[in-house]
């Protein structure tokens, strides 16, 4: 086993299990809010958490952006926050939006830690991080493959700015960095 291929232990994915097993058994968590709108106390907190966990295990990271995930897709989200929590039903478009930053940062996070880690290691981006099971092979390869074009850093480099791409140009794959210098 080479030194990138060591495991190390982590404390793994959000499950949720207490809410799952609650919901269950009909249990639900209460939601309060503030005078705003905002979610506070434990119920608020687990609801952020939870929304986390749907929109990672629900929505596939083949999508480019939230605004093409099928309303079908939300509207499990939102289902299954209905059916585990007690929530007003305005808060449904927060819910999508907490939803699409949370998916957004988690295929950020899998971009940064698992295909710019081993861009030139293209053996170790075959396999999927073991620890997302809902992580399909044919989902993986289609989203290193995206990760890795020039489209997606020349997209990177106009969303995020020169700046942030300038830091990151050490991390970019070579046909990125010909996309850099071209322009």
């Amino acid at each position: 086993m080479s030194s990138d291929e060591k495991k190390t232990c982590t404390r793994g994915p959000t499950l949720m299990s207490d809410i799952i097993h609650g919901r269950s058994k009909g249990a639900r968590m209460e939601v309060i809010y503030n005078k705003r709108g905002q979610l506070i106390g434990l119920g608020g907190k687990w609801l952020a958490t939870f929304i986390g966990v749907m929109a990672r295990s629900t929505v596939p990271i083949t999508y480019d952006t939230w605004t093409n995930v099928p309303l079908s897709l939300k509207e499990m989200i939102w289902s299954m926050v209905q059916k585990s929590f007690i929530v007003d039903k305005r808060s449904k478009k927060d819910v999508y939006c907490s939803a699409g930053r949370k998916w957004k940062s988690f295929k950020s996070t899998l971009t940064t830690k698992y295909v710019l880690k081993y861009k030139d290691k293209r053996r170790l981006l075959k396999k999927k991080p073991e620890e997302y099971e809902f992580i399909t092979q044919p989902q993986w390869e289609d989203f290193v493959r995206s990760r890795l074009t020039p489209e997606f850093w020349k997209n990177m480099r106009t969303t995020q700015g020169d700046e942030l791409c300038m830091n990151m140009i050490i991390e970019c794959p070579e046909k990125a960095l010909l996309i850099w210098k071209r322009n």
